[in-house]
């Protein structure tokens, strides 16, 4: 494993997060799945075939910060460095602005951007280390808020500005940061937001490391 870089993997799912994990184990990735369920880690692993002996999961809800914080701290203790990060928890709810409540904003919030801050703040030294890569799937929603989805227009402005933020401060040691703003829905029939065009789009930003957002 120690001749193998290192990917981490923060709100792995069926369709995007098993697509990048596929996408950076085909090149010689090691690949880290945290997740809140363990079902989910469990049927990610077994769809992963082939490639188990280089797949490790971790449970952990990315709502709860300190248990996001000891799973992290775990994780880098054992792998020392991480080559590359890819954030994908997001919770998307649709629900206008004029019945959305303080709670669930700062829920939302919580999730979708907080979660992303305290992953980049508790692995800081090992992307440093490895001069690393923090990938982050967005949305055009970003850029083009609507308005039943309210709280998803929020966070993802949030989150948009976040990952231009970390990039500013990554690049001055090496690092880099880079947010993919899909605008359309995930579809496997799709040619331009299939799952697997995505993940070719992310491998795209790790390899070139060009530029800090991408709208596709």
């Amino acid at each position: 494993m120690k001749d193998r870089k290192i990917m981490l993997i923060v709100g792995a799912g069926q369709r995007l997060g098993i697509s990048v994990a596929k996408r950076f184990l085909i090149d010689g990735f090691s690949v880290i799945l945290i997740s809140r369920n363990e079902s989910n880690l469990n049927s990610l692993k077994q769809s992963l075939t082939g490639y188990k002996d280089y797949v490790f999961t971790y449970k952990a809800d990315v709502s709860n910060k300190i248990q996001l914080k000891l799973v992290l701290e775990s994780i880098s203790k054992k792998f020392q460095t991480i080559d590359v990060l890819f954030y994908n928890a997001v919770n998307i709810v649709k629900r206008c602005i004029f019945h959305e409540s303080e709670a669930d904003l700062i829920n939302d919030f919580i999730i979708n951007v907080i979660g992303l801050l305290t992953t980049v703040q508790t692995l800081k030294e090992n992307l440093i280390e490895s001069n690393g890569v923090v990938l982050v799937s967005g949305g055009g929603i970003a850029i083009c808020p609507m308005p039943e989805y309210s709280s998803y227009s929020i966070s993802s402005s949030a989150l948009r500005s976040l990952v231009l933020c970390l990039n500013s401060s990554l690049l001055e040691h090496g690092a880099y940061a880079g947010i993919l703003l899909i605008n359309g829905a995930i579809d496997e029939n799709s040619q331009t937001y299939s799952p697997v065009n995505i993940a070719n789009v992310f491998w795209q930003m790790y390899v070139e490391r060009k530029v800090a957002e991408v709208l596709l």
